[in-house]
């Protein structure tokens, strides 16, 4: 209760300026709400493809049948079905193939890839800092041992 008296006291002090800024967090929220729904709904892969994939007893039908129950705009189900519909071909075709097709579905992750590569950036970047400021902290703790003595 407190922290909403303090967010409607913000509002207040705020003024007009908050209003935008409040409506662009709201869209924020929704953008990245549905960009979450979408990646998880077009890369989810069930065990049952999985473990047909990997297994001896690999039949065409049957993973022709998987993919269907996938839908069209899974990533999985166009970079496998690339590569089914080209399986009587020579293999270098498929590699081929299949390569183009893994390239197109990397632009489709574009946003994800470039918040991973920040991600890491920025832990990267926080852990050479805070290594920075506790060697301050060692060099002032030797500081004052050598001012004690």
């Amino acid at each position: 209760m407190h922290d909403l008296k303090g967010f409607l006291v913000a509002l207040q002090v705020g003024g007009v300026m908050i209003y935008p800024l409040l409506a662009l967090t709201v869209l924020a929220i929704v953008i990245i709400l549905e960009k979450s729904f979408v990646y998880s709904a077009r890369t989810r892969l069930p065990g049952a493809l999985i473990a047909l994939v990997e297994t001896y007893g690999f039949a065409w039908d049957d993973f022709e049948t998987q993919l269907g129950k996938l839908g069209r705009r899974n990533y999985f189900a166009a970079f496998f079905g690339v590569i089914g519909a080209n399986r009587t071909r020579p293999a270098w075709w498929v590699e081929s193939r299949a390569a183009d097709e893994a390239s197109q579905i990397e632009k489709a992750l574009f946003a994800f890839n470039f918040f991973s590569h920040r991600q890491a950036e920025i832990l990267d970047e926080m852990e050479r800092l805070g290594t920075r400021i506790i060697d301050h902290i060692r060099l002032d703790a030797m500081g004052s041992e050598d001012e004690a003595a």
